[in-house]
């Protein structure tokens, strides 16, 4: 959740597809704390 607060200061735009992208891999695989 941090990570996610830190890319949206960085660039609302690419932490909207990073968010996106944590939240299907959270619902496909647990959340181990792995990072693509």
């Amino acid at each position: 959740m941090k990570k996610m607060k830190k890319m949206k200061k960085m660039e609302p735009e690419d932490a909207a597809h990073v968010v996106a992208a944590e939240d299907t891999s959270l619902d496909n695989t647990p959340d181990t704390g792995e990072h693509r």
